[in-house]
C-alpha cells in the first residue's frame, strides 16, 4: 500500500508524462492498469502519474508491421484476431496465459513489460518475435530492439522519467512458424516455464531461429547454443532433441515455493523441444 500517496495526475500526451516524472522524481509512480502499483509500498511515492489518458491504447497493422499501444490490455491481446495470424498466434496465445480474465481485462502490455516479474508470459513471445520497443523520455525517443531491451531488468533499461510508448513487431519477410508454451501448476497459476520459438525457413532447412525462455531467470533470455543447432539444419527430431538439451543446459535457476531448481531444468529441455517442433510444425505448413 501506497500510504504516502496524496495526488494523482492525468497527463494527455507522453510529453506531458515525461514532464511530469522529470519534476517529481522519485515522488512520482506511472500507473495504467494499477496491479503492481497496488503491490507497492514505496514511502517515496507521493503522486501517481495515471497514463492512460495519453492515448496509445490501440493495435494497428501499418505497412508491415504491427504497432501495439502501451495501454493495450492483456485481454484485447488475447482476442485479436489478426495477431492471432502473426507468428501463427503465438503473441495472443501468451496473452491468454495471463492469469484469469478479470486481471488480463486490468493489466497494460506496458505494464506487463516495463514491470516484468520473472514468470510475466507476453514478453517472452515478444522477444522471440524480435519485436522492437518505442520510448519516449527528457532527451526526445528511441527505439530498442528486443536483445537490448531484455539485456536486462527493462525498469534498468529506461531511463530516469523516460515511459514506454508501444512496441511495433514485424511481419516476417520469409515462410516461419512460430510458438508459445507455457507449464504452470494450474491454468490460472504462474509459470513454471515458459518458451516461445519463431524459426525461418530457407528451403528445408531452418534459419534465424529465435529460441526465449521466461520464468527461470529474473528477466526471459535467449538458448543461443540451442538456436545455433537448428540454423542450417533439418528440423528433424534429432535436432530438436539436441537443441532442447542445449536449452536445458544453459538454464541457470533456483529452487523457489513451485518447484525444484533440478525440476526447473528439466521441464525447459522438455517444454522448449515441445515448443520447437510445434514451430517447425507451423514452418512447414507456409
Amino acid at each position: 500500500m501506497l500510504q504516502n500517496t496524496k495526488v494523482c495526475l492525468y497527463p494527455r500526451d507522453p510529453e506531458e508524462a515525461v514532464r511530469i516524472l522529470s519534476e517529481k522524481g522519485k515522488q512520482a509512480l506511472v500507473v495504467a492498469g494499477g496491479t503492481t502499483a497496488a503491490l507497492s509500498k514505496d514511502p517515496n511515492v507521493s503522486t501517481l502519474v495515471d497514463i492512460t489518458r495519453i492515448g496509445q491504447d490501440r493495435i494497428e497493422h501499418k505497412d508491415d508491421q504491427w504497432l501495439i499501444g502501451c495501454n493495450v490490455r492483456i485481454q484485447q491481446l488475447a482476442e485479436h484476431a489478426g495477431l492471432a495470424e502473426l507468428y501463427d498466434g503465438m503473441l495472443v496465445d501468451s496473452a491468454k496465459a495471463v492469469g484469469s480474465r478479470p486481471i488480463r481485462n486490468a493489466v497494460t502490455l506496458g505494464g506487463n513489460v516495463v514491470q516484468l516479474f520473472r514468470w510475466s508470459d507476453p514478453p517472452v513471445a515478444l522477444f522471440a518475435m524480435d519485436a522492437e520497443f518505442d520510448l519516449i523520455g527528457p532527451e526526445g525517443r528511441r527505439s530498442l530492439a528486443a536483445d537490448d531491451f531484455f539485456k536486462k531488468h527493462p525498469r534498468k533499461v529506461l531511463g530516469a522519467s523516460e515511459i514506454l510508448t508501444g512496441v511495433r513487431i514485424r511481419k516476417p519477410k520469409q515462410p516461419c512458424g512460430g510458438a508459445f508454451s507455457k507449464y504452470a501448476r494450474t491454468a490460472f497459476d504462474l509459470a513454471v516455464v515458459d518458451a516461445a520459438v519463431c524459426l525461418g525457413l530457407e528451403g528445408k532447412k531452418c534459419s534465424n531461429a529465435r529460441i526465449v525462455v521466461g520464468a527461470t531467470r529474473n528477466v526471459p533470455w535467449r538458448a543461443i547454443a540451442a538456436e545455433e543447432l537448428l540454423n542450417g539444419k533439418r528440423l528433424t527430431s534429432s535436432v530438436i532433441e539436441k537443441a532442447a538439451i542445449a536449452a536445458r543446459q544453459a538454464v541457470k535457476t533456483a529452487d523457489t515455493v513451485r518447484t525444484t531448481r533440478e525440476y526447473r531444468q528439466q521441464m525447459v529441455e522438455v517444454i522448449v523441444r515441445r515448443t520447437i517442433e510445434q514451430a517447425a510444425a507451423c514452418a512447414k505448413e507456409q
